[in-house]
C-alpha cells in the first residue's frame, strides 16, 4: 500500500496548522504499520526458519554496532534535557542500556556481543574489528546528530516511536525464530529477550512526552518527518542484513512527502 494515496491519513499534516496528539500519534503509527520493523523481509524469514545462519551473524552484527553507541546518543540528550521529568525518564533508559541494575544483567551492547559470538563463533575481537557497513555508521551518525540539534522532546519521540516501539515486536519474532528454528537457547539470545518487555516501557514514555511537550506545528512536522527517516535507515539495517546489496524499494520519507504534498 502507498501511503501517497491515503491523503486522508495525513490531511492534518498536510495543512501545516498544530494537529491534536492523537491526530500525531495516528501518523507515525501508521507509518510503523506501513514500514515497521516486524515487516521487514528479514525478520519474518527469522520467525518462519527460512533466514540463512549468514543473514542472522550479519542481522547480529549490525545490531551489535547499533547498539554500542545507544549510551552516546542516551548520554548527549540528558545533557541536553531541562525538565527534570523528562530527564529522569532518560536516566532510566540510559541504565537500562549501559548497566545490568534493570533490564538484563549485563549492558545491552554486551549482551549482543554475546549472542552475536556464540551464535557464529567469532571471537570478540573479530566482532569489534569487523568492517561496520556504511548502513550502520549512517544510522549511528543519524541517531548521534538528532541528539545534539534536534529539541530534546522530539528526538526522544522519534527514537521511541519509530525505533522502541516497532522493535519489541521484532525482537520477539526474531527471539522465537530462533528459539524455534535454529535451536539457540534463551540465555544464548538475552540481547533480544530484553528488549520485548524493555522497549515496551520505553516506547510508552515516548508516547507520552509527545502528548505532554510537542505542541507546535513545526516541531509536529519535524518529528513525523525524523519518524519516517528513522524507519528508512531500519530498513536498511535488515536489508543489508538479508543482502549486501539491498536497494530501499519503498521510502517512508518519500511516501509521506508525496501524501502531504496532495
Amino acid at each position: 500500500m502507498n501511503m501517497a494515496t491515503e491523503p486522508n491519513k495525513f490531511r492534518p499534516a498536510a495543512s501545516g496548522a498544530v494537529m491534536s496528539e492523537d491526530e500525531l500519534i495516528g501518523i507515525v503509527k501508521h507509518l510503523l504499520k506501513e514500514f515497521g520493523h516486524d515487516t521487514a523481509p528479514l525478520v519474518q524469514k527469522i520467525a518462519a526458519g527460512t533466514a540463512t545462519r549468514e543473514q542472522i551473524i550479519r542481522l547480529g552484527i549490525n545490531f551489535q554496532n547499533f547498539t554500542r553507541i545507544t549510551p552516546n546518543v542516551l548520554g548527549t540528550l540528558y545533557s541536553r534535557c531541562y525538565d527534570h521529568a523528562v530527564r529522569r525518564k532518560i536516566f532510566d533508559n540510559l541504565i537500562d542500556e549501559d548497566t545490568g541494575m534493570r533490564c538484563g544483567d549485563q549492558p545491552h551492547y554486551e549482551l549482543a556481543m554475546e549472542f552475536i559470538t556464540r551464535f557464529s563463533g567469532m571471537s570478540w575481537d573479530e566482532v569489534v574489528n569487523h568492517p561496520i557497513c556504511y548502513e550502520v555508521q549512517d544510522i549511528n551518525n543519524f541517531r548521534l546528530r538528532t541528539a545534539k540539534e534536534v529539541p530534546v522532546a522530539v528526538a526522544m519521540g522519534a527514537f521511541g516511536l519509530a525505533g522502541e516501539a516497532g522493535f519489541s515486536a521484532a525482537a520477539a519474532a526474531v527471539s522465537d525464530g530462533l528459539r524455534e528454528h535454529y535451536g539457540v537457547k534463551d540465555e544464548d539470545q538475552v540481547s533480544w529477550i530484553v528488549h520485548i518487555e524493555g522497549d515496551e516501557e520505553h516506547s510508552e514514555v515516548a508516547e507520552a512526552i509527545v502528548r505532554k511537550l510537542i505542541r507546535k506545528a513545526d516541531d509536529q512536522q519535524l518529528i513525523i518527518r525524523l519518524c519516517a527517516e528513522y524507519l528508512d535507515r531500519w530498513q536498511y539495517l535488515y536489508g543489508t542484513a538479508e543482502d549486501p546489496n539491498f536497494k530501499l524499494k519503498r521510502s517512508a520519507l518519500r511516501e509521506f512527502e508525496q501524501a502531504i504534498a496532495g
